[in-house]
């Protein structure tokens, strides 16, 4: 083969022109990411039992499901996490294991147990459970003179669709802060001394905000769907909804409670350097360059100028930091490789072309 090479030099320069364009291409084409795409047999069991405290949660769904699991054969590792309303069971099987028939031998241990279960209990969900399905970026908001109301409600309203837009992006989940309401509070001897029911203030606030069809309009360019708009845009519009009291009279709302806005009770909590904050976790899907996701959510981010950001974990600067080191040590490696041949040979045309040699 060295031999041919070297008779043939056209033949020899124009494969190594193949193999460089072949490998500048790649480098800009090929998806980038933290770790390989790996298909790992595991599965993840969600049981929900809503209003509960973690150590019920552990006592009642989480150590008799782990009991009756980890019979099943081909198991290497249970890991468990309780808390308030919520057990989360993940299963990681051996190599080779068909997952398949694993779920179901899984779903018929669980079936053993489950009317052992409180009524309230939810039916057990078994889905497919990839330990490597981590957020690409998780990154912590932050505002001068804003309160977590404000906070939430400006990543609901302005980040999210923002970042939505990203291709590659598959879900966005928003954690902490407190998400804005509007709360109706009614004084019970008030309502109770006019004849009126708690139900009756919600079915006429529910009533007067909806939107109705009222039919079609004909134009040239085709028919078009027409809707009465009767959604409520403001506080005083709902103070001012009528509500008609068993003795035939009617009242507004109003008069019978104070309309504000208020806070929604919190189902989540996220600190960070033990502070409230509000937290994004932004995850990657399919097969899209991590590395490029990542810069654009930065640049994205970048943009909303009166958000100070906090990046917790971003996967783009350890692929970055990884990408840097290999081309590092492959610079040294040429740079030695050079020097070593040089001492030897002392002679140019043995050194360059194994110089060039590595590269391509």
């Amino acid at each position: 083969m060295t031999e041919y090479f070297l008779k043939n030099r056209i033949s020899a320069i124009m494969l190594c022109a193949s193999l460089l364009t072949a490998g500048i291409v790649s480098m800009f084409r090929l998806p980038v990411s933290l770790l390989p795409g790996v298909e790992c047999p595991a599965l993840s069991v969600v049981i929900e039992y809503p209003g509960v405290a973690p150590d019920k949660i552990e006592s009642l769904i989480t150590r008799p499901v782990e009991r009756v699991i980890k019979t099943v054969n081909g198991i290497s590792e249970i890991e468990s996490v309780s808390e308030e309303g919520k057990s989360r069971i993940n299963i990681t099987f051996r190599s080779g294991t068909d997952i398949k028939i694993a779920s179901v031998k899984v779903r018929g241990k669980i079936a053993l147990v489950r009317d052992e279960f409180p009524r309230e209990v939810q039916e057990p969900l078994v889905m497919r459970y990839d330990p490597s399905e981590r957020p690409v970026i998780v990154v912590a908001a932050e505002m001068t003179g804003a309160d977590r109301n404000g906070v939430r409600e400006i990543m609901e309203t302005r980040v999210k669709p923002v970042l939505q837009r990203i291709d590659g992006i598959a879900e966005i989940i928003i954690a902490g802060g407190e998400l804005r309401e509007i709360h109706i509070e009614t004084d019970r001897s008030n309502i109770e001394g006019r004849g009126i029911a708690a139900a009756d203030i919600s079915g006429a606030v529910n009533s007067g905000n909806i939107n109705l069809p009222a039919g079609t309009v004909a134009a040239a360019e085709g028919n078009s769907l027409l809707y009465i708009p009767s959604g409520y845009r403001s506080l005083s519009e709902i103070s001012d909804t009528i509500i008609n009291s068993s003795d035939g009279k009617s009242v507004r709302v109003n008069d019978l409670a104070v309309v504000r806005f208020g806070a929604r009770e919190r189902a989540d909590y996220s600190r960070y350097n033990g502070m409230d904050m509000v937290t994004l976790f932004i995850h990657k899907g399919g097969d899209f360059n991590t590395l490029a996701l990542c810069r654009d959510v930065r640049q994205a981010l970048a943009s909303f100028t009166d958000v100070r950001w906090n990046f917790i974990y971003d996967q783009g600067e350890h692929i970055e930091s990884a990408v840097d080191n290999a081309l590092r040590s492959a610079m040294w490696g040429i740079v030695i490789v050079i020097l070593v041949l040089s001492f030897f040979f002392r002679r140019s045309e043995t050194v360059l072309p194994v110089a060039i040699s590595i590269p391509v």
